[in-house]
């Protein structure tokens, strides 16, 4: 590598640095002051705070389209100063914005807002989920596949769930609470719903989140339907998951995954998550 090429990759480096760094540049850094000016004679320091404020809101306009029901519990000040930690969190790796921002829900959870609601990084889980099925368009069924159920070897037959399926449990009603912020017709006996639920606070609540062709649609399902559903994304077969649930009707669940779009077929192929 020549000098000069040498030279630009470390002047390049030292302002991604103190760029992603979110800091003042300190006046006695090496590479900034060796390699202060671009090849134009600019000096780079003096662009550094345009730069760190537009990666900001850059930032902050990502988690804002991925989380909208938590910028209206925490409001906007407190969204920007979630998004500035995440950003020296969570590397932005794909080039998509949209990719970024998964954990938001952590930050949360080591803010000054975790005591006073906690259940904000739930919400924040709740959020994610929903913004990265949107982003998984899903076919549907695939009814061919069903005569796979006529072989007797259910050791070698899985269930296929779609891309986007995604679970969580909870303990508050979150989806409650996100429908409430939707709804404007309902909104306040959803209010008075997640009020009730909120004060009983004794339940565990389970949730299938997942792309229904381009919509992204959420569902609160039973303790049992979301340990099959686990079971399903860790790999095992149909066998192993009748034998782990045995009380469990599969049959019946069949005919609501088809029904609801929330089962792609199935396959002979193992597919762990």
């Amino acid at each position: 590598m020549s000098p000069e090429r040498k030279n630009l990759a470390l002047r390049q480096q030292a302002l991604v640095t103190s760029i992603l760094s979110l800091e003042k540049p300190e006046k006695n850094n090496p590479l900034l002051k060796v390699f202060s000016r671009d090849s134009n004679g600019h000096d780079l320091t003096e662009r550094l705070g345009i730069y760190q404020n537009n990666l900001k809101a850059t930032a902050n306009r990502a988690i804002t389209i991925a989380y909208p029901v938590l910028e209206k519990l925490v409001g906007e000040s407190s969204m920007r100063l979630l998004s500035q930690r995440l950003l020296k969190a969570e590397d932005f790796h794909t080039g998509d914005w949209g990719d970024w921002g998964e954990g938001l829900a952590s930050i949360i959870e080591t803010s000054e807002l975790a005591d006073d609601f906690p259940f904000l990084s739930d919400v924040a889980k709740f959020e994610w989920k929903r913004h990265r099925a949107s982003r998984t368009p899903e076919t549907g069924f695939d009814r061919e596949t069903l005569t796979l159920l006529e072989s007797n070897d259910l050791n070698s037959l899985y269930i296929q769930l779609p891309r986007s399926l995604q679970l969580l449990a909870s303990d508050f009603p979150v989806d409650t609470l996100w429908d409430a912020h939707q709804d404007q017709n309902n909104q306040q006996d959803l209010k008075k719903t997640l009020q009730r639920e909120l004060e009983t606070g004794s339940n565990e609540y389970h949730f299938i989140i997942y792309a229904n062709g381009i919509h992204c649609v959420h569902q609160r399902i039973s303790q049992q339907e979301f340990l099959w559903l686990s079971s399903i994304l860790s790999g095992h077969s149909l066998h192993e998951l009748l034998t782990l649930l045995p009380i469990f009707d599969f049959s019946s669940w069949l005919k609501k995954a088809i029904e609801n779009q929330y089962i792609s077929g199935f396959t002979n192929t193992q597919h762990s998550d």
